[in-house]
């Protein structure tokens, strides 16, 4: 698998796993309003992508961070069946082991 498959694949994957531990927000049409992403990227000689998280569109019932937490990160990592980490600097990104 290429490793911009490779990083989409894994985006999904983590995107279906905040989706899943409820962070999201219902629309008027009753359609979930997820975490979506700013920027995916990868290392060029390690195998992790990292996953920037698009705080200016975050659903208004989920705080950064909660979603930074230690406790959260493992549920992900549970959850995808991959080591998550969460980096909270200027931003949040999620690093993936692929």
């Amino acid at each position: 698998m290429s490793r911009r498959k490779e990083l989409q694949y894994w985006g999904i994957r983590l995107q279906g796993a905040l989706l899943a531990q409820g962070y999201f927000q219902l629309a008027v049409s009753g359609a979930p309003y997820q975490i979506s992403f700013k920027r995916v990227y990868a290392d060029e000689h390690q195998p992790y992508g990292f996953y920037q998280v698009d705080l200016d569109s975050l659903p208004a019932d989920v705080n950064q961070e909660i979603l930074a937490t230690p406790t959260t990160a493992q549920l992900l990592s549970t959850m995808i069946g991959r080591p998550v980490k969460a980096i909270n600097g200027t931003g949040l990104t999620y690093c993936v082991k692929l």
